[in-house]
């Protein structure tokens, strides 16, 4: 109807960011919703006739503070349903508010921009590409199962479930939060080819070969003997032993 600006005034509520959809039409109109109490007194002051000019000054913005090292309360937990002999997921990394590319023509038709905070493992995963293509130019010779042992041991664990106080486990983070300069020099590393992993699928319930293939194996089929960098059993008695080998 005109509008060039909204001012909205809260019930008994505390009041809240604005927000919505972004369409052309909302981006064209700014908004923001204040105190009743002040409300009231702004809508007195029109009523009975007076011209009311108002100044936000930056003293007057209230900061919204963010705390970092908290998993996000959408991203998937483990433990593996189908092979407790592996700990999933593997490793965290940023994936929440990441200023990334964007385009201003979205497919939905609503507006958009060249960059825009997105979160979700389509932010956290592209983290990783990245460091892992980082790694591999430091260490050429590592293998793509090296280069995630790399990532994965150098990793910390200083980190928080999603109510920002409850340690986070490995079934929230795997081996913890990426910590990509240490990650370039990692010490030992664990390696695993594709015959590594035909082997320990043996023992699982989806074989990646055939049973006499299984059979005919020369390799550990104990899914908890797989080279990874992690360590886990899904169920024990009284002893287990199982095996990794690291290359210096």
């Amino acid at each position: 109807a005109g509008a060039a600006a909204v001012l909205m005034y809260t019930d008994t509520r505390p009041k809240t960011t604005m927000g919505g959809t972004a369409t052309n039409l909302t981006l064209s109109i700014p908004g923001v919703m204040i105190d009743q109490e002040p409300g009231l007194a702004i809508v007195a002051e029109i009523d009975g006739g007076a011209t009311v000019s108002a100044t936000l000054a930056e003293g007057d913005l209230t900061p919204e503070p963010r705390l970092g090292n908290v998993m996000a309360g959408f991203s998937s937990r483990g433990p593996f349903r189908t092979e407790t002999n592996w700990i999933k997921p593997d490793i965290t990394a940023p994936g929440v508010a990441i200023l990334a590319a964007s385009t201003p023509e979205k497919a939905d038709g609503s507006a958009g921009g060249l960059f825009s905070y997105l979160q979700g493992t389509s932010m956290s995963s592209p983290h990783i590409a990245g460091l892992m293509a980082l790694v591999k130019e430091a260490q050429p010779g590592f293998s793509p199962a090296q280069v995630k042992s790399a990532l994965m041991t150098t990793a910390r664990q200083d980190v928080f479930k999603e109510d920002g106080i409850t340690e986070a486990d490995p079934f929230d983070f795997g081996a913890g939060h990426v910590v990509p300069n240490r990650a370039v020099s990692p010490g030992l590393t664990y390696d695993a080819r594709l015959a590594d992993y035909e082997a320990a699928s043996c023992g699982t319930a989806t074989p990646l070969v055939s049973q006499d293939e299984c059979d005919s194996m020369e390799r550990s089929t104990d899914p908890a003997d797989l080279n990874l960098p992690s360590i886990g059993i899904d169920s024990i008695l009284l002893t287990k032993t199982v095996k990794r080998t690291v290359i210096a």
